[in-house]
């Protein structure tokens, strides 16, 4: 994971940037793998939510931002199932909000906690 005050900018070297990143909602990891798999090709609808909400160089500025629908929900009301279901585009009705989704391998190093993933498995 990320260490907030040991950027490489600042500590001046390369070495201390990670290797493997998790994304976290609410407190769940949503996602775990290398950072370039995360970042090219990222499983969780939260972490392509991350990415697709980024701001891009060379943005017009007719173009607007992709953000991710709907509100963080209070972590004293954390919503059944998967914490993330509310606000995803994918979420399966009747599973992602009462089942909480496994950790799944979903590819070699590549773990993710969504149902999109279990092959039909909760």
């Amino acid at each position: 994971m990320a260490r907030d005050h040991d950027h490489p900018t600042t500590s001046g070297s390369w070495r201390r940037w990670p290797r493997r990143v998790l994304i976290m909602y609410l407190g769940d990891g949503m996602e775990y793998a290398d950072v370039d798999t995360v970042y090219h090709a990222p499983l969780h609808p939260y972490t392509r939510g991350l990415l697709n909400s980024i701001p891009k160089l060379g943005l017009r500025p007719d173009e607007e931002l992709e953000p991710i629908g709907g509100a963080v929900p209070s972590l004293l009301e954390r919503p059944t199932g998967c914490p993330f279901h509310p606000r995803c585009p994918e979420a399966i009705a009747g599973t992602c909000d009462t089942v909480e989704p496994p950790v799944v391998e979903a590819a070699p190093a590549h773990l993710v906690q969504c149902h999109l993933y279990t092959g039909g498995r909760s």
